[in-house]
């Protein structure tokens, strides 16, 4: 879907001067792809059939939240 992306991304370059735009674009395109998989992985994972529709719906918030890097709520 954004592999695109990612390739034109990572194809990218600039002369912009104090940052480095490559390393930037690469850092980019590796946490597109992350995301990808980990949403993936949401999509495709096993479900207990035995668990409500707002038990699943915490489920996949939780890893959602874990794929983005957030902390669990206390």
């Amino acid at each position: 879907m954004t592999d695109d992306l990612v390739k034109r991304l990572r194809d990218y370059t600039c002369d912009c001067g104090t940052a480095n735009p490559k390393h930037l674009t690469w850092e980019a395109a590796d946490r597109i792809e992350q995301l990808e998989a980990a949403l993936r992985k949401i999509a495709d994972g096993p479900r207990d059939a035995d668990k409500s529709y707002a038990e699943l719906f915490v489920e996949v918030c939780m890893e959602a939240r874990a794929a983005l890097g957030e902390k669990k709520d206390d």
